[in-house]
C-alpha cells in the first residue's frame, strides 16, 4: 500500500511539473541545441523551458522566467545560448546548459529606444547584431 502512495505522489508531482512547464501565451520561438538531445522554447510572458528529446519532458530545471516578457529570440548554436531581445528593449543571453542568463545588454537605458525587430549573429557566433 505504501508503495502505491509513493507511485501516486511522484505520478502527481511529475504531473504538477509538467503543468507548470507549459507555455500560457504566444511561443515566439522553438530551437534544437547542436546534438539534438535539447529543444528550447520561449513565449512572449518570458518563459524559456527546456524539453529533453528523449524523455519528452521539461528538464527538472525548467522552466526558466526572465526579467520581463519576449518578443524575438534567436539560438546560437555553436555556444547553446539562447540570446532572447526583451520587452524594455534589452537583450538577454541565456546559456541553455547551465539553465542561467549570462549577460544582459542594455538593460540601464542604454539599449535600443524602439522595439528590437530582429536578431542576428555572426558565423562565428562572437558578435550579436540587433
Amino acid at each position: 500500500m505504501r508503495h502505491m502512495r509513493e507511485i501516486k505522489t511522484k505520478s502527481q508531482s511529475n504531473a504538477q511539473r509538467n503543468n507548470e512547464a507549459r507555455h500560457h501565451s504566444i511561443v515566439i520561438g522553438v530551437a534544437v541545441d547542436s546534438l539534438n538531445k535539447v529543444a528550447v522554447s520561449c513565449c512572449q510572458q518570458g518563459k524559456i523551458i527546456t524539453w529533453s528529446f528523449t524523455t519528452h519532458a521539461p528538464h527538472k530545471k525548467s522552466p526558466f522566467q526572465l526579467p520581463r516578457g519576449a518578443n524575438k529570440m534567436l539560438f546560437l548554436k555553436a555556444n547553446d545560448f539562447l540570446a532572447v531581445a526583451l520587452d524594455d528593449n534589452s537583450i538577454v543571453i541565456y546559456d541553455v546548459n547551465n539553465f542561467k542568463i549570462v549577460r544582459r545588454l542594455g538593460s540601464n537605458g542604454t539599449g535600443h529606444s524602439k522595439l528590437i525587430t530582429g536578431l542576428t549573429n555572426s558565423n562565428d557566433c562572437r558578435k550579436l547584431f540587433r
